[in-house]
Order: C-alpha cells, then structure tokens, then sequence
C-alpha cells in the first residue's frame, strides 16, 4: 500500500470519508480503539455510524466506578461491540493492546488520537504502518478540543469528564505506549 499517497488522499477527505475509506480497504479486519476517555464518544460515535458493530477493542488498566459508568451508558446508548481486554498480572498495557489486535484479527485499527495531544502524536500521519505491516488510522488526527466539543453537542453524546489519563498527567509529553508500539520508522 502506498502510504504517502494516502496520508496525501486523506488530507482532503472528512474524518467520516476517511472512515469510510478505511472500511474500503480492510473490511472485516479492521477495528476501533477507545479508551473511553474524554472525548471517546466521537470516534465511537462516528464508526458506529458508518460501520455498524465494528470490532471495538478496550484495554481496561481499571478506570474506577464513574469511568465504568459511562463506557456502560455510552456502550448502551451506541449499540457498541466492545471486546475488554484487562491487564492481569504479568500482562501491561501494550500486551494487553496486542492480545486484542491478534484476537479480533486486526489488519488496521482505527484512533481517535489528534495532533494537539502529546508531544508525540504532532508528528503523526493519518494512516501508518507498524513493523508487523498492522496499520495505524486516526481519522481526526487534525481536529481539536472544539471540534470534539462541537461534535458532541450537535448530537448530544456526553463528555467523560472523570476521565484521567495518568501518564499526561505526570508527564504531558509522554505516550501511552500503544501508538508507538512496532513502528515501522
């Protein structure tokens, strides 16, 4: 696949266009990731809505009872597909990811990461590939905190104010992780 043609496609496309052009490509291989965090119901909104019970993985690094109470809300209120995957003992955050991507059979995943986020993720395309050829989609990659206020509000999906990633939190130039697992450069 020729990813600078592409990443150059994309650039002129709507995130539901590149959602839907992702869909085009890898079909029945390919998923949603959601953290559920604050913004999580776009992304979930959006795909759910162009590809109906999509495959969503959830790494669950244990939220607390409020953050379970909206990904059950939301999961409810969406009709979503969410296959959890909980870090055990022995197992991390990555391991965990990557059960989940060899589980559900993944060839592409789809993020509702965007550049603004972390330090990281500004040098982000819009579809990437990892060393195990797995790619790498973030349809909103170039919105913001308003584009996601705005989005949510035009249909009237809740904000997960409870929230909290942990590691922007003590560092906000660090990754999770999962982005920048197997990359390819």
């Amino acid at each position: 696949m020729d990813l600078l043609g592409l990443n150059k496609k994309f650039e002129n496309l709507s995130s539901e266009e590149r959602i839907k052009l992702s869909s085009d490509i890898f079909g029945e291989n390919l998923i949603l990731s959601t953290s559920f965090g604050k913004y999580s119901a776009v992304m979930l909104h959006m795909t759910n809505k162009i590809i109906p019970s999509i495959p969503i993985l959830f790494v669950d690094v244990g939220l607390g009872n409020k953050n379970y109470q909206f990904k059950q809300n939301l999961t409810d209120l969406l009709d979503l597909n969410v296959y959890t995957f909980p870090i055990q003992n022995g197992i991390d955050k990555i391991e965990a990811f990557e059960n989940g991507i060899n589980q559900l059979n993944a060839k592409a995943w789809l993020s509702g990461v965007m550049h603004h986020e972390t330090f990281y993720r500004k040098n982000f395309s819009f579809v990437m590939q990892r060393k195990d050829m797995i790619y790498r989609i973030y349809p909103i990659l170039d919105w913001n905190e308003k584009n996601c206020q705005d989005y949510l509000k035009k249909h009237k999906l809740p904000t997960n104010n409870f929230y909290k990633d942990c590691i922007k939190e003590k560092d906000p130039y660090k990754e999770c992780g999962i982005h920048l697992s197997k990359l390819n450069t």
